[in-house]
């Protein structure tokens, strides 16, 4: 969970302290990777990145872990939440050192990487003009990264006990993580995906209509909604507030609690589909854009209409 709550915060738009993307980074971690890796255009096989766990205590290093909010957020999973003390980088060494295997990893093959020094040498190109990866680019690059870290990389000083040596098993991470399932402490904790998402996605508020479920201009549907005839009841007794809940990752879909307390998807509708697998981030500037242009063309109609009159 450590390495991937990493992962997840190198490409999110949210900033490292965030409430939302740790949330969503968390329930990245504690999910099936198969669907996650599919929607960057990545087929996987299920052991090829095998973690999909809700864990009993997590370390963390008084950043982003360390509030009230989401020790609330995370107590009904049944996670303990475990800070180290300020000024301990020693602590969490394991994961300094994966942000700088990325950074190694990455640099070689990808324009406008950071470089702190870039105004020192005269008449040396700025590194931000060369940037040319969007984030879902970086992202797929990122998830080959994490797979042959799982699959391939030596873990050179890593120390084999009589019984691994005795299997044969390799220093991979991805064989000694299924040896140590097999083996040792393997009895992982798997929840529910409906119990994971209600506690960890970010929650807003969205809009029964007769059009369809109304969330940032965009419009959902799903099949027991039409069944229960929630838009009909829309147009008779008016628009009705729902709570949701969302991935900020990909607004193609929100979830919602049924009438039964269920929890059910809801799906963008096919006309919308200038939105589907965008970030919410994304979809803001999209609609901001719209609206100064839809605000641009109204100035104009204005200016003609009293043409039009004068005429």
């Amino acid at each position: 969970c450590q390495l991937e709550l990493l992962f997840y915060l190198i490409y999110t738009f949210e900033s490292f302290n965030s409430y939302i993307g740790t949330m969503v980074a968390l329930e990245n971690a504690m999910l099936p990777k198969e669907h996650f890796c599919n929607q960057y255009g990545i087929s996987i096989d299920k052991n090829e990145w095998d973690v999909a766990c809700v864990p009993q205590k997590i370390f963390a290093d008084r950043g982003e872990l360390n509030g009230k909010q989401i020790e609330e957020a995370i107590a009904g999973l049944g996670i303990t939440i475990l800070n180290a003390p300020p000024y301990r980088a020693d602590y969490k060494g394991v994961i300094e050192r994966a942000f700088g295997q990325l950074n190694i990893t990455v640099k070689p093959f990808a324009d406008g990487i950071v470089e702190s020094d870039y105004l020192k040498e005269r008449g040396k190109q700025d590194y931000r003009l060369k940037a040319n990866l969007t984030i879902q680019e970086l992202t797929k690059i990122l998830i080959k990264c994490v797979l042959f870290y799982n699959n391939y990389h030596v873990i050179q000083d890593y120390d084999l006990d009589e019984e691994m040596i005795e299997q044969g098993i390799e220093k991979i991470p991805s064989k000694i993580w299924d040896f140590g399932i097999k083996n040792m402490k393997g009895h992982l904790r798997v929840l529910p995906e409906q119990t994971i998402k209600i506690h960890l996605l970010p929650t807003d508020m969205a809009s029964i209509t007769p059009s369809g479920v109304r969330y940032k201009n965009m419009l959902y549907s799903s099949n027991y909604s039409l069944k229960n005839n929630w838009y009909q009841l829309a147009r008779l007794n008016g628009n009705k507030k729902i709570k949701i809940w969302y991935d900020p990752r990909n607004l193609s879909k929100i979830y919602t609690l049924n009438e039964e307390e269920e929890f059910h998807e809801l799906s963008l509708l096919d006309h919308l589909t200038r939105y589907e697998n965008k970030s919410i981030y994304e979809i803001e500037q999209m609609i901001n854009y719209e609206n100064t242009l839809n605000e641009e063309s109204k100035k104009r109609e204005l200016q003609e209409k009293i043409k039009l009159y004068e005429d």
